[in-house]
């Protein structure tokens, strides 16, 4: 990437960045020292300098509240907590006999989310996937051992975790959400990822969840301009990682979250990734109808996602 000078005083320093030399360490110890040290990080002066003064002519954002807390998730989230007995797990399962194609869940040391996860596992058995499961709850992902500085970037973990599965010998990986839940046969998915090398679930911009020098940032470095190009959503995302521009496309990946600010948003990966899709546009496919439907009522979507013939639905969480 080349960087404006603009861009340059804006990304001189990472606000999420936890200052520790790389390392793929998974030890206790370590996770308990790297989250003494996200404890002690906050992100209130970056989000304070960035809000903008609201104007009557001005984009309605969502509050400073609001960016404060999504922006904080990194730091807050427990990796680790041995004296409430609670320790990082991962596991590669094989579903249904196993098979070459791979899922990739992960979540915080939380009852609900890990509830979450442990279920959507189970719904693949009982819907006939056959592949692989690799999950993580708590710790986080080291396929490079970089990782333990972007530790704190607010959802980061995902293409982390995915690309952990890949060095495990996937190459068509499947992101889930670990609230979403399957109704109907993966293989549809698995294999436009294997012929197409993406799979995306897109929806609607929400403008107010993202600040203007942040947007600015993003246009800076891959010429996304939200609004004119659609928005990925991150609850359901597929790669194929032996794919060139896949592997250019996560150097990239990288590179943004070594600066940080990127993601200074409502929706911090979902904005970087979006703005990382319309980069490499040239090797998007066109959209697949269907991925999911979002829910408010559990009950009442699981049957129209069933009825409307979804993939998936998101729960209630």
């Amino acid at each position: 990437m080349v960087f404006s000078v603009i861009t340059l005083l804006f990304a001189l320093s990472n606000p999420f960045l936890i200052d520790l030399p790389s390392t793929k360490d998974e030890s206790y110890e370590h996770l308990e020292n790297v989250q003494k040290i996200m404890q002690t990080k906050d992100v209130k002066k970056f989000v304070d300098q960035l809000y903008p003064q609201p104007t009557l002519l001005g984009v309605k954002l969502n509050t400073k509240e609001d960016f404060y807390c999504r922006c904080m998730r990194g730091f807050r989230q427990t990796l680790i907590d041995r004296k409430k007995g609670l320790y990082p797990k991962k596991e590669l399962i094989k579903i249904n006999g196993g098979g070459g194609d791979c899922i990739v869940l992960s979540c915080p040391i939380h009852p609900k989310y890990e509830s979450l996860l442990l279920s959507l596992v189970e719904a693949l058995r009982e819907i006939g996937f056959k592949g692989s499961v690799f999950y993580r709850i708590g710790g986080y992902p080291v396929p490079t051992g970089e990782e333990v500085r972007f530790v704190a970037v607010p959802y980061s973990f995902k293409i982390f975790t995915m690309l952990e599965a890949y060095q495990m010998g996937y190459k068509n990986i499947l992101w889930l959400d670990s609230a979403v839940y399957p109704m109907k046969s993966l293989d549809p998915l698995f294999r436009k990822i294997e012929n197409e090398g993406v799979l995306i679930s897109w929806k609607k911009f929400r403008k107010n969840g993202l600040l203007p020098e942040t947007q600015k940032v993003l246009k800076e470095l891959t010429g996304y301009e939200p609004g004119f190009f659609s928005h990925v959503s991150m609850q359901v995302f597929g790669l194929r990682m032996d794919l060139p521009w896949v592997g250019q496309f996560i150097d990239d990946y990288y590179e943004m979250c070594r600066l940080g600010t990127p993601f200074i948003s409502c929706y911090p990966e979902e904005h970087v990734i979006s703005a990382l899709v319309h980069k490499y546009r040239q090797y998007i496919p066109e959209p697949y109808s269907k991925i999911i439907l979002a829910s408010t009522d559990d009950n009442r979507f699981l049957m129209d996602a069933k009825q409307q013939g979804y993939h998936f639905f998101l729960r209630r969480h």
